[in-house]
């Protein structure tokens, strides 16, 4: 048996890891995003690839809605693919205003987040049944006014 001797430390290793997850941080907060939504699955999903492929296609469809097919704009965001105390995973989304010159309202937005998720995902979406606990929905958060 060979052995590897390394002269590297493991602070050393760690750190450009540490140091991009501060630039991660850095650059979300100089982001004013202006919606909060969580992205579900009908079916339970637990292959991380998977989920991450279908949060691409999401990316791209709606980006391509926004300002079209063959436009190279896309839409401001930032997602988390976390895994739920079942095991099954969903998204978090923090996305910014597509067109700060012409914003979208919110019914606008959630029917647009609701029909391109149904498309890429299989999954509708079901905005409505989520309440906030003075009754109005909490599905689709607003962050600026």
């Amino acid at each position: 048996m060979v052995d590897l001797h390394f002269n590297t430390k493991p602070e050393d290793i760690e750190l450009p890891r540490i140091k991009r997850r501060a630039q991660y941080i850095y650059d979300i907060t100089q982001q004013d995003f202006d919606w909060f939504v969580t992205l579900t699955f009908r079916y339970k999903k637990t292959d991380h690839d998977e989920v991450v492929l279908l949060a691409k296609k999401f990316f791209d469809s709606l980006s391509a809605d926004l300002f079209g097919k063959r436009s190279k704009k896309r839409i401001i965001h930032f997602s988390a693919i976390e895994r739920h105390t079942d095991g099954y995973l969903h998204i978090h989304v923090l996305l910014k205003e597509p067109k700060p010159e012409t914003p979208i309202g919110k019914e606008q937005m959630k029917s647009l987040v609701r029909a391109k998720w149904l498309a890429v995902s299989g999954s509708n979406l079901d905005m409505s049944a989520h309440k906030n606990s003075s009754g109005e929905d909490d599905d689709l958060k607003r962050f600026s006014s």
